[in-house]
């Protein structure tokens, strides 16, 4: 094929794909707009359900102080705070209109909104004047709970326009990098072109120097020439002395000249029609500068355009710098988009940061109070009340407690999303917390008369390294769970320890009630923030939905995992693993070294070479009614292996003739014992010892000295 044809199909190819990379740039471009119109319209309803919130309070506080106080001035207030709540919602349901899932949410919010509204100004025109009673106290509670289910569908709505906010951001990201991958290949194939061009133009040159009636302009000529006459990209190209040899139409345009008063002229001699600045403006005076490339803000007529610019060397067949080549785009459009964007996830950050101080501020606001509210209280119960005001005190008490559990949940709801939340790593019981936690919720379970019943496998450690307060709050908001949505039957709670692995234990916390179920359908959902199974739920039963969400959110924070299984009318089995480092404890009870009664009548194969060491295990086994083989060398005790059954194998690691852990591996891969437990006692102190142990084949491992209750405990992980 001749050098002619090459050029004519690589310039057909080129300019189709020039053509369908401008076609896509176009379109990430209207994405963009399209996705940052949308931010705009999420982010107006983000501050409209702000507004709603603050006034729906308004209207809450200021029914309850003309209920309780018949203050006139508060009626006023009310009436003005529910014209501006029901005016926010229009604007809530016109906004949302596009989103489906939004609106339906919306009119729900507006709906169960105007029903509670309704009937406080019913009950108002009923008592216009009526002294402080029952009845008004009953008012105030039915209309807190009515709008507990607005506040709740209210923080799911916000929780959804936070997260499409997050989602359209994503999607704005990965089209603004499209299109940046899209303009760079726009600017290579540009420059290839700019190249052929280059060439073909000297080419051409050189041929009209030979040959006088050589004048005929190619095809692949006039599809060049074409290209570049009509791409919006700024291009040049200038001889070794800075003279300008070619300037396409868009390069003519933006400097405001035309190609008889540009060619033959270095860039300093051209006389503007513009006022234009460029900010790299030596590239375009010095010809020698090497390849180079750049994004440039240049001031055209008072207006700020930004360009990418790129300088190269053009070369003849022999590698020698014949002219320099110069293109420019420009990408004032996409500068500016990244430029909102980096605006939006800065406004998003101090959002945040807002958010965060307002919860450190509102749990000071709200916990002062409370704190008077609830120790009043306390202090007004020890004095001498009448059945009425006990009645209502009791009232006061319940619902001081109900908020401030509703107060609890949301703070830890958003220290968690913040990732202010940190584990404690304390050695704790287990028994102690769940024993604390059944202890606290007898009362309610009595009430229901639900009994609760605790098993704890005798594989699980006395002690364990974590954080006990946060393993509290998993199990006790699960189990006040099942207390709330079981009417009879039982409950129970099974803890075992699933594996241990060289001083990490995997426990495993099952909570089974026989309530009224989880639909299929849902079980997905509940893990969710501000969700509950259905509106009838929380209507009957009560609660924000944030239990389980914060449930889930420290189980992972724990490392570790929770799931359900569940059928209607059935009840629900809450599983939990959590992983702990298991840790001595010291000043056990009676019921907890009943415990090691189980390792009566074990058959223990001791190995060990040390006489004095021989008498204190085997004495400390036989002392709690365990059986005992001494074998003082590993030899022996393979020999034992072949020909009696044992329990488990206490292995020494430093003896004569072959160690502990190659004796290991023989009972291991020579007998094939494989699941006979064999905990290694070492004196050794470095730092790998257990890591080798454990290559060997061991199941455990405890240091010398080794204290009886921590040898006991690691042998009843195993049997």
């Amino acid at each position: 094929m001749s050098e002619k044809n090459i050029l004519k199909w690589a310039s057909y190819f080129l300019f189709i794909v020039v053509i369908t990379s401008s076609l896509f740039q176009l379109y990430f471009t209207h994405q963009i707009k399209e996705e940052q119109s949308s931010i705009q319209k999420v982010q107006m309803l983000l501050n409209l359900t702000d507004e709603l919130s603050a006034n729906l309070g308004s209207v809450q506080q200021t029914f309850r102080s003309y209920s309780i106080a018949r203050d006139p001035e508060a009626l006023t207030n009310l009436v003005k705070f529910q014209n501006v709540v029901s005016k926010v919602l229009i604007e809530q349901l016109t906004l949302s209109a596009e989103y489906p899932d939004l609106k339906n949410l919306v009119e729900k919010i507006d709906r169960i909104y105007h029903t509670e509204n309704k009937a406080i100004n019913s009950y108002i025109a009923a008592h216009p004047k009526d002294l402080v009673t029952e009845q008004s106290i009953k008012a105030v509670e039915q209309s807190e709970s009515g709008m507990g289910m607005v506040w709740t569908l209210l923080f799911e709505y916000k929780e959804r326009l936070k997260n499409r906010v997050k989602s359209t951001n994503q999607d704005i990201n990965d089209v603004s990098a499209k299109s940046y991958s899209a303009n760079i290949g726009s600017l290579v194939l540009l420059l290839i072109l700019l190249i052929l061009n280059g060439y073909n133009f000297l080419r051409k040159r050189r041929i009209e120097t030979t040959s006088a009636s050589s004048g005929v302009i190619s095809e692949q000529d006039m599809l060049l020439g074409a290209l570049l006459e009509n791409t919006s990209t700024c291009m040049m190209i200038r001889d070794r002395a800075g003279k300008i040899l070619f300037a396409n139409k868009a390069t003519q345009e933006f400097i405001g000249l035309n190609e008889k008063d540009i060619v033959g002229k270095t860039f300093d001699r051209l006389e503007f029609t513009k006022e234009i600045q460029y900010g790299n403006s030596d590239i375009r005076i010095d010809v020698n500068y090497p390849y180079f490339e750049t994004e440039e803000r240049v001031f055209v007529d008072g207006k700020t355009l930004y360009f990418f610019t790129r300088q190269f060397p053009i070369k003849n067949s022999r590698g020698e710098v014949i002219a320099s080549g110069l293109i420019s785009r420009n990408i004032t459009e996409r500068i500016v988009y990244e430029e909102g964007l980096k605006k939006s996830r800065h406004e998003a950050e101090n959002a945040r940061l807002t958010q965060e101080q307002f919860m450190a501020n509102i749990s000071h606001e709200i916990r002062t109070p409370m704190n008077g509210i609830m120790g009043m209280t306390s202090l007004l119960s020890e004095t001498s009340l009448d059945a009425t005001q006990d009645e209502y005190l009791e009232i006061i008490r319940q619902s001081s407690k109900n908020l401030m559990v509703l107060i609890n949940d949301i703070l830890d709801f958003s220290k968690i999303e913040a990732g202010k939340l940190e584990l404690e790593k304390i050695a704790f019981k287990i028994t102690d917390v769940l024993t604390q936690v059944i202890d606290s919720m007898q009362v309610k379970a009595k009430e229901k008369q639900l009994p609760v019943h605790l098993t704890i496998d005798h594989k699980v450690p006395l002690g364990v390294l974590g954080d006990p307060l946060r393993l509290h709050q998993i199990i006790s908001n699960i189990l006040s769970n099942a207390i709330k949505f079981t009417s009879e039957g039982a409950i129970h709670i099974d803890v075992t320890a699933q594996s241990c692995n060289f001083g990490i234990v995997k426990l495993q916390f099952r909570i089974t009630d026989t309530g009224i179920g989880i639909p299929e359908e849902r079980i997905g959902y509940i893990f969710q923030s501000f969700t509950q199974t259905s509106l009838d739920i929380t209507r009957k039963f009560g609660g924000t939905g944030l239990g389980l969400a914060i449930v889930k959110q420290l189980v992972e924070l724990f490392e570790g995992k929770i799931s359900v299984t569940s059928k209607v009318g059935n009840g629900s089995s809450f599983l939990i693993e959590i992983p702990f480092s298991t840790v001595p404890v010291a000043n056990r009870s009676t019921e907890e070294e009943a415990k090691f009664a189980l390792l009566c009548n074990k058959r223990i194969l001791v190995v060990e070479d040390n006489i004095i060491n021989q008498k204190v295990i085997i004495k400390t086994l036989e002392n709690s009614g365990m059986h005992t083989t001494l074998a003082d060398n590993g030899f022996s005790a393979i020999e034992l292996l072949k020909h009696q059954e044992f329990d488990l194998i206490i292995m020494d690691i430093q003896m004569p003739e072959i160690d502990g852990r190659e004796t290991t591996v023989k009972i291991r891969k020579e007998l094939g014992l494989l699941d006979i437990p064999i905990i290694a006692m070492t004196a050794s102190v470095l730092a790998d010892e257990s890591d080798k142990c454990k290559a060997a084949g061991m199941n455990e491992y405890i240091s010398k000295p080794f204290v009886k209750e921590d040898l006991f405990e690691k042998m009843l992980l195993f049997i």
